[in-house]
């Protein structure tokens, strides 16, 4: 299943180590499950996970899950790239958190729990951060548990915390926003890859007309189709069994395209 869902990717060196730490953790009785470090080797998605993410943990919680972002293929190596939070119950569902996996992991540390990262955005700053993330949990035996993982997880990947969780979150999303061709709906946006400027998106609040789709993606640029597809996503027209016609046309150019690894967990079996 990894082959199916990492597609032309190597699995990152760090998702084997924490699979690995997984394996030493329930051997003295712990889990990462503990803090809501749910390790996913399938095919883990909800109807708002973009075909471009790679899931690989979840919480356990109202679907909330985390994965690489590889901006359609574009990212060379995913130990570099962006981390985002699918929270499917949530507004907005889908948020950048952190810059790699490795700072992921730190932010993991710092607050203690994945859940936590979550709602990290609506809270205004870091003393309002910790007061909410330590206020009722983590007294007792489940805070004793957590230190212990957290422990190794930060022996693991050698990690230290980070001091300002929330000013960092929101520096990552500054920068990442300077990188961005064009804006989409889920907040996620289209990297640049040309020189080309990429100004059109499809108005998806219009009546659906499969032939004025075909049309506009027929005219569009490269970048321009990734927002379409983008915001075809957010406003739900690609869940499975709503709207086939819209879904194949989508499945058509992506093939086109040479998006084989989107195109690929857009078929498979959901978790």
């Amino acid at each position: 299943m990894w082959k199916q869902i990492y597609g032309k990717y190597r699995v990152p060196e760090g998702i084997r180590q924490l699979f690995q730490l997984e394996t030493e953790l329930q051997e003295e009785g712990y889990s990462l499950a503990t803090v809501w470090l749910r390790l996913e080797k399938t095919n883990f998605r909800y109807f708002i996970t973009p075909p471009d993410l790679i899931t690989f943990t979840s919480t356990g919680g109202d679907g909330i899950h985390f994965g690489f972002l590889t901006d359609f293929g574009q990212v060379e190596d995913l130990e570099e790239a962006y981390i985002v939070c699918v929270s499917p119950t949530n507004d907005p569902p889908l948020k950048i958190v952190a810059r790699n996996l490795h700072e992921f992991l730190r932010l993991v540390y710092t607050a203690k729990d994945v859940e936590s990262l979550d709602h990290i955005e609506q809270l205004e700053n870091e003393e309002e951060f910790f007061r909410e993330l330590y206020k009722e949990i983590w007294e007792g035996d489940f805070g004793h548990k957590a230190d212990i993982i957290m422990e190794k997880l930060r022996d693991k990947f050698q990690l230290q915390p980070i001091d300002k969780p929330f000013s960092y979150v929101n520096n990552v999303r500054r920068e990442r926003a300077q990188l961005l061709a064009l804006t989409t709906l889920d907040g996620i946006g289209v990297l640049k890859k040309g020189k080309d400027m990429a100004t059109k998106r499809y108005d998806f609040k219009i009546p659906k007309d499969i032939e004025n789709m075909r049309e506009f993606l027929q005219k569009s640029s490269w970048e321009e189709k990734l927002g379409f597809f983008r915001d075809a996503y957010y406003s739900y027209l690609l869940v499975e069994g709503y709207d086939i016609d819209v879904k194949n046309l989508v499945l058509e150019e992506m093939n086109r395209m040479g998006l084989k690894d989107e195109v690929c967990r857009m078929t498979l079996p959901d978790f």
